[in-house]
């Protein structure tokens, strides 16, 4: 009597195949979209967004959904780019989404470390640092965000870039007819 066993793999195991078997040029393409356009919000506007003044007198909830609209087309439109740019697009299928995972965990790596320091830091300094690391959404984290424990929503503006580039590369690639 033949016993098969099936062994399922550790989290932890699948974790390292998962940064194993990852695309780290694509990776890199991804991160110097963010950092490029992130450093084109900042030349362009510094931390005074004519945006931030308009929402400044909103509910919470409506900032958020305004803003992250905002950055889905903001980043949609590079993620369209990038899709034209590589010729090879099952490199793109195969790459994306752990160039965006990676992207994404670092934002909200961030993100979380810099809500929970911001409790025991009273100077809005610290949501300058969440301003580097993502510009785009960061300079209006740091404008609109009250510290308070509903802030928490704003964890939304990590997943954005991600999202944006998704969304513009899903276009892009629907259009050219390599998915459905």
């Amino acid at each position: 009597m033949e016993q098969t066993m099936n062994t399922k793999q550790s989290s932890f195991t699948r974790f390292k195949l998962f940064f194993k078997q990852g695309d780290y040029k694509f990776l890199g393409i991804i991160i110097m979209v963010h950092v490029l356009l992130g450093t084109i919000h900042l030349f362009a506007y510094n931390s005074l967004h004519p945006l931030s003044k308009l929402l400044v007198n909103l509910p919470m909830i409506f900032q958020i959904i305004i803003v992250s609209l905002y950055g889905l087309v903001a980043y949609a439109i590079p993620g369209y780019l990038i899709v034209i740019a590589i010729k090879n697009k099952s490199r793109i299928l195969k790459s994306v989404d752990f160039a965006l995972i990676v992207l994404f965990m670092i934002l909200f790596i961030t993100f979380s470390g810099l809500y929970i320091l911001s409790f025991f830091e009273s100077s809005r300094v610290v949501w300058m640092i969440y301003s580097f690391v993502n510009p785009l959404m960061g300079t209006f984290t740091e404008k609109l965000m009250r510290i308070h424990w509903s802030s928490i929503l704003w964890i939304v503006s990590t997943a954005v870039p991600s999202f944006g580039l998704l969304i513009g590369m899903y276009i892009r690639l629907k259009q050219e007819g390599v998915v459905e």
